[in-house]
């Protein structure tokens, strides 16, 4: 009896003295030596933080490598001021990518090359923001006469 009950206690404790060490990642298929190449596509993803005087309203996350900004990755969602969302881009290669926010004021911040694979909260807080031209103020008309006999060779315009 006492044989059994040594048995037991020695079994019950192995897992105790084990050593806590996390397995290294490795790629499907492979042994645990062999690291993951490089590329495989892995879950990207960001939590996206409004320290800003105004609410959020698009969000605009791409690759540095594309060529336009996609699709708003908040839809009919406002990011509020002093709110948090994580955003799940999907599984990709790259590790650099470019964010836009768009404000309720019309006003833009840009973060550009903030690389994902390391950064894991992206902070707008309306330092950098700047105002898209064309929201500055209703377009205006300008219509120049000229009533001499000369002809115009040159107009100067300036605000």
């Amino acid at each position: 009896m006492k044989t059994l009950a040594a048995f037991l206690a020695l079994v019950l404790c192995l897992p105790c003295t084990a050593r806590a060490e996390s397995p290294a990642r490795t790629a499907p298929g492979a042994s645990q030596a062999e690291p993951i190449p490089p590329g495989l596509r892995t879950e990207r993803g960001v939590s996206v933080a409004n320290h800003a005087k105004h609410g959020i309203v698009e969000l605009y996350i791409s690759p540095q490598s594309a060529d336009s900004w996609g699709a708003d990755r908040l839809g009919e969602a406002v990011l509020d001021v002093a709110s948090q969302r994580y955003i799940r881009l999907g599984r990709m290669p790259d590790c650099g990518f470019d964010l836009l926010a768009i404000y309720d004021d019309l006003s833009r911040e840009e973060q550009r090359g903030v690389n994902l694979c390391r950064v894991h909260i992206a902070v707008f807080d309306g330092r950098h923001a700047t105002m898209p031209p064309e929201s500055l103020g209703p377009p205006r008309t300008l219509v120049v006469i000229d009533a001499t006999p000369m002809p115009v060779q040159q107009l100067f315009i300036s605000p």
